[in-house]
């Protein structure tokens, strides 16, 4: 059985594809400051992402057949998100309060 949660803390990450990961729940990468980029692909219980506070990351995400509902923290730029039915896009203005 593979975790439920997983985190990276290396500072020099700056890029992460993840795939078929379908017990992921919960991706920690608040302490990879470099990261700019995330793919995330088959990972369908994924709810929660925690970004580095003062990134600016971009994040790519196959939710598969549903819609996902995500919570993703941190310095996010630019958000897409495509499923069977549908797809959302955000960049980071539109998400600003």
């Amino acid at each position: 059985m593979r975790d439920t949660r997983w985190q990276c803390s290396h500072a020099e990450l700056r890029s992460l594809d993840l795939a078929d990961y379908p017990a992921l729940i919960t991706l920690v990468l608040q302490n990879a400051p470099s990261l700019h980029h995330l793919t995330v692909q088959d990972c369908t219980a994924l709810e929660v992402i925690t970004l580095p506070d003062l990134a600016r990351v971009t994040v790519h995400l196959d939710a598969g057949r549903e819609p996902p509902s995500l919570r993703v923290m941190g310095g996010l730029e630019h958000i897409d998100i495509c499923w069977r039915e549908g797809r959302f896009k955000a960049d980071f203005e539109d998400l600003a309060p």
